[in-house]
């Protein structure tokens, strides 16, 4: 007789449990490419959680896509602007690579696999900071400062 796998999963439980995984797989076991994968959904579970709660703004994503933005617009006063969507997808081109294939894509790409993994990482425990008001356990061992209030304290 067959076991039952089916039980109930929320959305906030399943963010929690990926990027648990995701940190396990970046500083655990170094297999940075799962860690992107479980991040990203991680990342996008949270923020999710945040729309849903009217508090999209305060999101990883888009903070940093707000300040690149500003950043940019301060440091080159005569360029075209970056736009939000600009940003929005740098942050997500190696997600997307990497769960994508749309036939345009390189087939190969070089890139520090470990830091865009940490970035990830860094991104989805800020929102789980955002959602739940708590750091995450290993927050610090990303070397991550929590949330937007204050500094994690090495």
């Amino acid at each position: 007789m067959s076991e039952d796998h089916r039980y109930a999963v929320t959305k906030l439980g399943a963010a929690n449990q990926l990027l648990n995984a995701a940190i396990e797989m970046l500083l655990d076991r170094r297999d940075y490419l799962s860690a992107i994968v479980l991040a990203g959904a991680a990342e996008d579970l949270f923020q999710g959680q945040l729309k849903r709660g009217n508090r999209e703004h305060v999101a990883s994503r888009p903070q940093l896509a707000a300040a690149t933005t500003a950043m940019g617009a301060h440091l080159f006063p005569d360029s075209k602007p970056i736009a939000s969507n600009q940003a929005f997808g740098m942050m997500r081109d190696v997600v997307n690579w990497l769960k994508h294939d749309d036939g345009d894509d390189a087939l190969e790409r070089r890139l520090d696999w470990r830091k865009e993994a940490t970035q990830l990482c860094m991104r989805a425990v800020d929102n789980h900071y955002e959602v739940s008001g708590q750091e995450h356990p290993r927050a610090k061992e990303l070397g991550y400062p929590v949330g937007n209030h204050r500094p994690v304290e090495q």
